[in-house]
């Protein structure tokens, strides 16, 4: 049985919703976690499938369209199969290149386009008020990219809200993973209390993408409008923080990394002190 948790009308569909059979029968791209998915059901529809597919990037998906002027794939169904535990999500076919196939072949008109729309688009995303919390748009946990995604809470496992939330879980999540002796894991949770909870509360939560690899940016066939993809972890997040991710996540081999600066305003302090945070997370110190 199908439950929906969304569902275009019917005058907004380019075709019938492909059935279950005729999704999973389609061309699959396995994605980095073994259990989702990208279908491909020519020639309307792109299918995300799997039972750690979140309805929540259908709802940052609609999110998106509703705030900006960034093109973003329709989003036309998300439902759930109860027999197979199968979380769908049914979009928009987008044809053409990511960022990441073409960008060392366009010019200097086509580079500044695409970053004038990016930016265009995400500054206005940025100016929707803060609901007050940090994670997803309905309060869902935030998603920590620096730490492998997993989900962090707020002290005592409650929403998160406070920039000393966001720190004491940073925090935590690394003491856990490269333990440090007391007392220096005092004096250095200190000093990232005392550089980022003014920055990083909810109050300051701006919505972010918090994907923004060339993977995930694409450059449609026909009006060459630039189309963000992949809204998983997205929600409303410390101002620095799509910089960070952006910047870091960077390969360093073309001139992109002067290009995000076109459309992200830099947050210097605050990525030197997430650098220091991902060695420590992933390596101790």
């Amino acid at each position: 049985m199908l439950e929906f948790r969304y569902r275009a009308p019917e005058k907004e569909l380019p075709a019938p919703l492909p059935t279950i059979a005729q999704i999973e029968a389609s061309t699959a791209i396995p994605r980095q976690y073994k259990e989702t998915l990208i279908r491909f059901v020519e020639p309307h529809f792109v299918v995300k499938v799997g039972r750690s597919v979140r309805f929540s990037e259908g709802d940052n998906m609609l999110f998106a369209r509703k705030h900006s002027d960034l093109a973003v794939p329709t989003l036309y169904a998300a439902f759930r199969d109860t027999d197979t535990g199968k979380n769908y999500l049914v979009m928009e076919y987008i044809r053409g290149p990511t960022i990441s196939m073409v960008w060392d072949k366009l010019d200097k008109k086509a580079k500044d386009s695409v970053a004038s729309q990016l930016k265009k688009g995400l500054d206005q995303l940025r100016k929707v008020p803060s609901p007050g919390h940090l994670g997803g748009i309905k309060g869902e946990h935030p998603w920590n990219r620096l730490s492998h995604g997993f989900p962090v809470t707020g002290l005592d496992g409650k929403k998160m809200t406070t920039g000393h939330d966001w720190v004491e879980a940073m925090c935590r999540t690394a003491q856990k993973s490269h333990p440090m002796y007391e007392g220096r894991y005092k004096w250095t949770t200190n000093v990232y209390h005392d550089l980022l909870d003014s920055t990083s509360g909810g109050e300051q939560a701006v919505f972010t993408h918090a994907d923004l690899f060339q993977e995930n940016i694409m450059i449609r066939e026909g009006d060459n409008k630039v189309v963000l993809i992949d809204w998983e972890k997205s929600g409303f997040y410390p101002p620095y923080y799509e910089y960070l991710q952006t910047i870091s996540n960077d390969k360093w081999c073309n001139d992109w990394t002067d290009y995000i600066c076109r459309f992200l305003d830099p947050h210097y302090r605050e990525s030197f002190l997430m650098y220091h945070f991902w060695a420590w997370y992933c390596c101790g110190m």
